[in-house]
């Protein structure tokens, strides 16, 4: 499961212990007459106009007789670049105040490309959760099942959801259930500040995440779930221990770089197996165009073959904490199309609890994310050097207030964290509040800043100049 945005939204429980959880939801197609859409369904008008196609089919289904068809007749897969869809909701009252789970088998054509979503609407009809498929769409021309969560807060009226296909060709969906998989503040942490050591080792942790995440080409950095990775590091890190810090970071960054070394005055980096430079293979690295975050035709972060040998020295980087890692810009890819060398074991995840949805009301996602956010600018940033701003210290402020934020006010940590960079392109978006623009023009005339308009029906009393 991936994400599109970070800043969403057991009293109770020890009251009521015998509460049970809503029972689930299955939505089938098998009292649908063929050739029709279900009365549950909608298909926008904008859809049938752009020549789409939404009915029951016989033809192919998971289970049962019937599967939901959404179709484009005249166009071939990615044949262009419309999108079709077909939706349907349910009443959220019997699961407020839990998180769940959106389960769904599709098939596509081959060559076609679809997305489920699913959305969690208020009672006054604004959107408090929204997640889609991300850049894992439905692309395997046989039944897999995918699913999405989602928390459902106690003011919820309606959860919506649907399926997408983008382009042409056709996707089938069958076998959907919603259900119930826990109370949504399940694995919530509650806000306590930091103290100056641990406020230390996350920041260390930080510049760690992103040098490893966006400059060391292994498969497990590639493909790894970062947000899982950084939790987990902020999990480990935050808590004191008797052993060095470098000797704690050790394990996080062997499953994901294992030629990497980090030491410290009491670790120097215990046993990792050497770089292999393999008689048929390609050494590779990153190259990055910006920085690659999901489907873009400007941006893009690829690991591309690289045969000179001037950067086959690990690079010994200085680290807050007077730590030193070692980390090769290249790795090894052998004929089978994998790095080397390969890695025992899972990469570093939380100890969270299953299904679980991180959002602003969580102490360890806030810190992940002011870390994550932090470590994406300091390396893809374009104007450190014409702007005027300390970004290690814009971290340490950051994740200070995360610390004792709660969901709302976290948005205006984000907010400052961004602010620190004096550029207007940058902003925080997210369902718990909305943007707006002051209806006034302005411009610098010489070290003051000068209102030169006022828009139509401004409440500013004041005139421009």
């Amino acid at each position: 499961m991936k994400h599109t945005g970070w800043l969403w939204m057991a009293f109770f429980v020890a009251l009521c212990p015998l509460m049970a959880e809503p029972g689930p939801i299955e939505v089938g197609f098998e009292t649908t007459p063929t050739g029709t859409v279900p009365t549950t369904w909608d298909v926008p008008s904008p859809v049938t106009e752009a020549g789409y196609l939404a009915a029951v089919t016989d033809v192919d289904k998971h289970t049962g007789e019937q599967a939901l068809s959404l179709r484009h007749p005249s166009v071939p897969p990615q044949g262009n670049r419309s999108i079709g869809g077909v939706n349907s909701s349910l009443d959220a009252t019997p699961f407020r105040g839990q998180r769940i789970v959106l389960r769904a088998w599709a098939k596509p054509d081959r060559g076609s490309q679809a997305n489920l979503w699913l959305r969690i609407d208020g009672e006054d009809g604004k959107r408090t959760f929204f997640a889609n498929l991300g850049d894992q769409l439905i692309t395997r021309s046989e039944w897999v099942e995918y699913e999405l969560v989602a928390p459902v807060v106690e003011q919820a009226g309606n959860i919506a959801f649907g399926l997408l296909l983008q382009g042409g060709g056709q996707v089938l969906l069958d076998d959907l259930r919603i259900e119930a998989v826990g109370a949504i503040d399940a694995g919530n942490e509650p806000a306590r500040p930091l103290d100056e050591q641990a406020l230390e080792r996350l920041e260390t942790w930080a510049h760690i995440v992103g040098l490893v995440r966006y400059f060391h080409p292994s498969d497990q950095v590639a493909n790894a779930d970062w947000h899982e990775v950084i939790m987990a590091g902020v999990e480990t890190l935050e808590a004191s221990a008797p052993t060095s810090l470098a000797a704690r970071i050790a394990p996080l960054l062997a499953p994901l770089a294992p030629t990497a070394t980090i030491r410290d005055d009491r670790f120097e980096g215990g046993d990792r197996p050497q770089a292999t430079h393999p008689e048929r293979g390609s050494r590779i690295v990153w190259r990055h165009l910006g920085v690659g975050l999901g489907p873009s035709q400007v941006y893009k972060s690829e690991r591309i073959a690289y045969k000179d040998e001037d950067l086959d020295t690990p690079e010994t980087m200085s680290l807050p904490s007077g730590l030193e890692l070692d980390l090769p810009l290249t790795v090894w890819r052998v004929a089978s199309g994998v790095t080397v060398p390969e890695v025992e074991g899972d990469t570093p995840r939380s100890s969270k609890p299953p299904y679980f949805v991180s959002s602003g009301n969580d102490r360890t996602t806030r810190l992940s994310v002011v870390i994550e956010a932090w470590a994406l600018f300091r390396h893809f940033y374009p104007y450190f050097d014409v702007v005027d701003t300390d970004w290690d210290a814009a971290l340490r402020a950051a994740l200070k207030a995360a610390a004792t934020d709660d969901g709302e006010s976290f948005v205006d940590t984000l907010g400052r964290l961004v602010a620190a960079l004096h550029d207007g392109h940058g902003g925080v978006g997210g369902p718990i509040r909305g943007t707006a623009m002051i209806p006034l023009g302005a411009r610098w005339l010489g070290d003051e800043l000068v209102v030169t308009s006022a828009g139509p029906g401004s409440r500013w009393t004041h005139r421009p100049g």
